[in-house]
């Protein structure tokens, strides 16, 4: 692994990726310029990626990047937790909320220029879940409806609004629901439409829904539990976080933790989502 210290992991089906060749292309030269020299590695449905990416820190590697969405990101993550391998970031996802939660730039050719122009690094917090860590959010309630029932094909050809799209359908039909919750030992109970811990504070900056930076890396997770019944009720939360007004204690609480999150549902399982 001499010749090749960093490996290069690509999602060909990634939201935004037309022309896999063209991005390989252009990560080897801009690499090759500053003396690293690279391997591929596309990703393909049903492998374990995670194993790959052990293998490949194991036999000496220097650096991993990973070029696609927040899911790919996360199955990279769980290569790298323990060593002391850095993780870079291309985004060419569908949402890509972790890079811009921690302030990587969309544009591809941003993208690359900040890696290897200006290589820092930051710490990242992880959720661990299910043997798996992961680095962006866990939630029950809508989203995991809606991603579940977002396919594909309408990822590619409408980006973000697909996912939005599945949210305003559901919340035509969804219910509120009973769950228990302990954070760091304490115990409550909620009804909510949606419960979601997220790595990064939500819509504190304006320019995203997840961020600052800072909050990727503060050593707490944040729980937002979210009672909204209806889509005026989403629109009257959304425009009073982007205002800064208080938040109706009915609509969103919000709690941070630092060790442990557990959520069950009392009545009857709910289908969770879990991303980066």
């Amino acid at each position: 692994m001499e010749e090749h210290n960093t490996l290069v992991v690509i999602n060909p089906v990634a939201g935004s990726v037309i022309d896999a060749q063209r991005y390989r292309t252009a990560i080897a030269e801009r690499l090759a310029a500053i003396g690293w020299s690279c391997t591929f590695y596309g990703t393909a449905p049903g492998e374990d990626l995670t194993a790959v990416v052990q293998e490949f820190c194991e036999e000496g590697g220097r650096r991993v990047i990973a070029v696609g969405g927040d899911g790919t990101i996360g199955e990279v993550v769980n290569g790298l937790v323990g060593t002391d391998v850095p993780l870079g970031i291309i985004p060419l996802g569908t949402g890509n909320l972790l890079a811009l939660g921690i302030g990587i730039p969309r544009r591809f050719e941003d993208a690359l220029a900040l890696l290897v122009n200006n290589p820092g690094t930051i710490g990242l917090d992880t959720m661990y879940m299910a043997g798996r860590h992961f680095v962006l959010n866990v939630s029950a309630g809508i989203s995991s409806a809606s991603i579940r029932d977002t396919t594909t094909a309408d990822k590619r050809r409408f980006g973000m609004l697909a996912y939005i799209w599945r949210i305003v359908g559901h919340l035509f039909r969804f219910r509120s629901y009973h769950f228990n919750l302990e954070l760091d030992g304490d115990a409550r109970a909620v009804r909510a439409t949606e419960v979601l811990v997220s790595n990064g504070a939500l819509m504190e900056n304006l320019l995203s829904v997840l961020g600052p930076r800072e909050t990727f890396c503060d050593g707490q997770l944040e729980v937002y539990v979210v009672n909204g019944r209806s889509l005026l009720d989403y629109m009257e939360l959304f425009l009073r976080r982007l205002v800064r007004r208080p938040d109706r204690h009915v609509q969103l609480r919000h709690f941070s933790v630092t060790r442990t999150v557990k959520i069950s549902a009392p009545a009857k399982s709910r289908l969770i989502q879990a991303d980066g």
